[in-house]
């Protein structure tokens, strides 16, 4: 489990220089109101040693929003080195700073969200975000910055949650791919994309994304599954629904997020809600389902056991005693419209749908609702539409908790969203008819303030000891291999470690196992192999050997370690192994490797 007193660790970082412009008087306010605008959440500069320390500082904070802003993990604050004036410019400055590094994340995208950023700057001297039109700004950005991003490293909503949720709790973060990254390092890591794991079963998944499949399975594993046909046109449809009864639930057999379901369909409404179904569909093919008395509720499975669950009702609004169902719509409407598109929740305007669904609950668009009482504006909550949670974890009945596992244990799927209808959660499924719905592959994590509630949880449950393994630094010339080979020896086999082979010495040109067996590397450099250290499942601990100054030009290439010990500062050159590296250039290492390592952590 992750250990509550784990130190917090910092991102890497990356190193940028920039020119920018300084206007002849500027002003901070309106670059604070629009970082207001963005829901930066980082303090703002109290104080700086200058009007373009403070203006830079500010610029650096709205770049981390439109990079977050395309899901980029760029969680840590930017980090100012130099700030100077360029005599032979006037008003023009020379900037160095840090940014919070993601693995590949290519150059250019850092700069496009600088760019923007210092060109907003100038821009709200004279356009403060109460003077213009926002939704322009920010269509402007989703255009210019967040596309391109989300185009170039996709990163899917539940992925960002959950690197999010894992940066507060310390947990080191890799990318492995784009949209796919690893949490945690070595033997503790864990590769995420969205809420997947490599633990998540290929036919699993298969089957969860075909409804039709994932009700036969369930029917011959003795599990409760929705009666339906499976039909192609709307003669068939017609004969399926008056077989099982009117009304029925129509949907593609292949499609998630809700897309295309209707529910209540009567046989008016059959060929509209067959056409559509039929037209979302990928292999043509829709379900008629026999329509069941209850609610839909979200379990959420994670490693065997339940996560959490939800009951899941439409998006709707809350009646406060005094306003109109439509008033309350408005205010909800008008209440996101002012926020980033990226950031916005759910809301509805009045539309046909919103008026049927008020229809069928008895209100219409003047009724006012009672304080407290919901009213939907949607006959289904569907992701594509959005919906309301409430929280069910505490009360729902145990035998409800272990059909879903049981269903999640069928498909193989280590994280599974298990959809199961019924008039009463509190109640067995089996008393009140209920079934399970759908079975998810890589269901929605941290969409909704109850989930993200439940995602520490989550990570204690997918990551132990916070994901870290011991890192252990020996700095110096041969001294320094004599030492770590010491240590290595001193710390193989033991039990709370990890098994004798998965404790790794390294250096610039080898790497041994626990059991002195040399690893065959392609990775050229010491950085380059610890990084892929950390990505190999074998490995249970590491003992560095740092014999160059190579840090100083690549980057330490981890978040923390356990220990730092200082054999010597005779170290030899990256850029020119024959030579010494230069005094400044040592301190200069010792002290970054100082910074990543816990208080009196280091020997001499």
């Amino acid at each position: 489990m992750l250990t509550a007193n784990l130190p917090p660790i910092r991102q890497r970082q990356r190193r940028f220089s920039r020119r920018f412009s300084l206007p002849d008087v500027p002003r901070t306010e309106p670059l604070d109101a629009w970082l207001v605008c963005f829901e930066n959440d980082l303090p703002l500069p109290q104080a700086a040693s200058s009007p373009a320390h403070a203006w830079l500082a500010r610029c650096l904070l709205l770049a981390r929003c439109f990079l977050q802003g395309g899901r980029a993990p760029v969680f840590d604050a930017p980090n100012i080195l130099g700030c100077e004036p360029i005599v032979k410019s006037p008003g023009t400055w020379h900037a160095r700073f840090e940014l919070a590094q993601v693995d590949d994340l290519p150059d250019r995208l850092y700069v496009l969200a600088l760019d923007q950023a210092f060109k907003l700057a100038t821009w709200s001297q004279s356009h403060p975000p109460d003077r213009v039109d926002r939704n322009a700004v920010y269509r402007t950005l989703q255009h210019n910055v967040l596309g391109p991003l989300l185009k170039a490293w996709p990163t899917g909503k539940s992925t960002w949650q959950v690197l999010r949720a894992a940066h507060a709790r310390g947990i080191p973060v890799r990318a492995v791919d784009a949209g796919i990254y690893q949490l945690g390092w070595g033997a503790r890591g864990v590769v995420f994309d969205r809420s997947t794991t490599t633990r998540d079963s290929a036919i699993g998944a298969r089957l969860a994304q075909d409804k039709a499949r994932s009700a036969r399975l369930l029917r011959r594993a003795g599990l409760p599954a929705p009666e339906h046909h499976v039909v192609g046109d709307l003669p068939a449809a017609t004969q399926a629904a008056r077989a099982l009864g009117w009304p029925v639930v129509v949907k593609p057999t292949d499609r998630d997020r809700g897309e295309g379901v209707h529910v209540d369909v009567g046989e008016p409404e059959l060929p509209e809600a067959f056409a559509d179904a039929l037209e979302r569909s990928r292999n043509r093919q829709v379900l008629i389902e026999r329509q069941v008395v209850g609610t839909c509720h979200r379990l959420l499975v994670a490693r065997g056991e339940l996560l959490y669950a939800v009951k899941r009702l439409p998006i709707g609004v809350k009646g406060d005693g005094h306003h109109t169902v439509e008033e309350l719509a408005h205010k909800a409407v008008a209440a996101q419209a002012g926020r980033p598109g990226w950031l916005r929740d759910d809301s509805q305007a009045l539309d046909a749908l919103a008026e049927s669904a008020l229809s069928q609950a008895g209100y219409r668009r003047g009724s006012v609702p009672a304080s407290g009482a919901f009213v939907p504006l949607r006959r289904i909550e569907t992701t594509a539409w959005g919906g309301v949670d409430e929280d069910v974890t505490p009360t729902i009945h145990a035998d409800n908790v272990q059909l879903a596992v049981a269903a999640a244990r069928h498909f193989a799927l280590d994280v599974a969203g298990i959809d199961v209808i019924s008039a009463d959660i509190t109640r067995p499924w089996h008393e009140n008819d209920g079934l399970i719905n759908e079975v998810n592959y890589a269901p929605l994590l941290g969409g909704a303030a109850i989930s993200r509630g439940y995602l520490p949880a989550f990570l204690d449950r997918m990551i132990g000891a916070g994901g870290r393994i011991p890192i252990h630094v020996h700095v110096g010339d041969d001294a320094a291999t004599v030492a770590a080979q010491q240590h290595w020896q001193a710390i193989r086999g033991t039990a709370s470690i990890g098994p004798t082979a998965g404790i790794f010495c390294v250096d610039a040109d080898h790497a041994w196992n626990g059991h002195g067996q040399v690893l065959p590397m392609a990775a050229v450099g010491l950085a380059a192999r610890v990084q892929a250290l950390l990505l190999n499942s074998d490995v249970h601990a590491l003992l560095l050997v740092v014999q160059t100054d190579e840090w100083l030009d690549t980057g330490v290439p981890i978040e923390a370690i356990g220990s730092l010990h200082m054999a010597n500062l005779n170290l030899r050159s990256y850029r020119r192994l024959d030579r010494m590296a230069e005094p400044a250039r040592c301190q200069a290492l010792v002290r970054m490797l100082a910074a990543i390592a816990p208080p009196d952590a280091t020997t001499a």
